[in-house]
């Protein structure tokens, strides 16, 4: 029979799970005033005929626009007081009225940001940027849109080009920082977050430090990169599940496992935890034998992430190891018919099958 014997945990997951801080931050800006419309003119010249033509056609673009307005100042109206499901269709009808309202596209973006639907964001800053190409607003969180999604080659462009349209925030050289940290270009990231510190008020940025501790730990300072996580957390009110769990990766990684379940344990009861957390404090427990304990972790955390496949893995070799073979054969199909990755779903596949046969002889010949 196929033998795993622990669920692997990546610490590369840990240095992308920050990504997405930015992006949802740099959405929550008021949206745009609606733009003035002049009130339309009649020309003097023409015959009869040809002048009521004109006031005619006027009358219904100027009707059109003003119905277009209206519907754009009830989506703004909407996302400013958080009602993102009713600006969205305000905003849709808008563009059915005028596809080429910039407002309406960027009030949309906002609201898919608020939603954490990032694809959609991503097409609606870039409809916004098509039509008004020097928004620095919308260069400048599209910038970070691209960077969650792991673009980073498009989003340092994007960042550099806000930049070269005189943005100087602390937005931007987090921002820059991160995503230069997370493609490998260190001393670029380091010179960034460093910018970023500086211009904070009183040099308290969460962000930065959490991407200077990245720099730290891919240049092989490990301890080093262990204070700047504990600088971060600090500085993010004591409770910053992004850098706690990389805190806790890596103390696992340096063999200090006690203190990583500490970590973990906090994240899961005081944080916000990501389904990571408890695969990973599920495969510590799993690894030391502590069967009851990783079970009682990996059901905790299906409780949070009922779809997440590796929890039910978990789950799965939890079981098996306890010799409950039917319940396990139950997770491990329950976990296949979730898992997206062909390769690993062959192979899991393969331990059903050896597993399913483990169960029948286990129900026809019982001890």
């Amino acid at each position: 029979m196929t033998r795993i014997n622990r669920l692997p945990t990546n610490l590369e997951l840990s240095l992308l799970a920050f990504a997405m801080i930015l992006a949802v931050s740099a959405a929550q800006a008021e949206p745009a005033a609606t733009q003035s419309h002049n009130k339309p003119s009649v020309g003097t010249s023409g015959g009869t005929t040809n002048k009521t033509f004109s006031i005619g056609v006027e009358k219904s673009r100027n009707a059109t626009q003003l119905h277009a307005i209206e519907k754009l100042d009830l989506g703004n109206f909407n996302l400013y007081h958080g009602n993102t499901r009713q600006a969205i269709d305000a905003y849709k009808l808008t563009l059915q009225i005028n596809p080429k309202q910039w407002e309406a596209h960027w009030g949309l973006c906002n609201c898919y940001v608020r939603r954490h639907k990032i694809d959609l964001a991503i097409q609606e800053c870039r409809e916004v940027l098509a039509i008004k190409p020097k928004y620095k607003d919308a260069t400048l969180l599209l910038a970070n849109l691209l960077k969650s999604r792991g673009q980073l080659s498009q989003s340092i462009q994007l960042f550099e080009a806000a930049k070269a349209q005189g943005v100087t925030t602390v937005g931007l050289y987090t921002g820059l920082g991160l995503a230069q940290a997370q493609s490998g270009k260190l001393e670029e990231a380091s010179e960034n977050l460093d910018k970023a510190i500086a211009l904070s008020k009183k040099g308290i940025n969460a962000d930065a430090n959490l991407g200077k501790a990245v720099v730290s730990y891919k240049q092989g300072n490990k301890e080093q990169a262990l204070a700047l996580l504990d600088k971060a957390i600090k500085d993010h009110g004591g409770t910053f599940t992004q850098a706690r769990n990389f805190k806790a990766e890596l103390l696992c990684d340096l063999g200090r496992v006690e203190e990583a379940k500490k970590e973990y344990s906090t994240e899961i009861e005081k944080e916000d935890p990501g389904p990571t957390c408890f695969q990973a404090l599920g495969n510590i427990y799993l690894k030391e034998g502590n069967l009851s304990e990783a079970l009682k972790i990996f059901e905790q955390g299906k409780k949070w992430y009922p779809r997440d496949p590796d929890i039910a893995l978990g789950i799965g070799a939890t079981l098996e190891k306890q010799k409950h073979f039917d319940d396990a054969v139950k997770s491990y199909r329950k976990a296949i018919s979730l898992l997206q990755d062909k390769g690993k779903l062959e192979l899991w596949k393969k331990h059903l099958q050896d597993l399913e046969a483990i169960a029948l002889q286990q129900r026809i010949y019982p001890q």
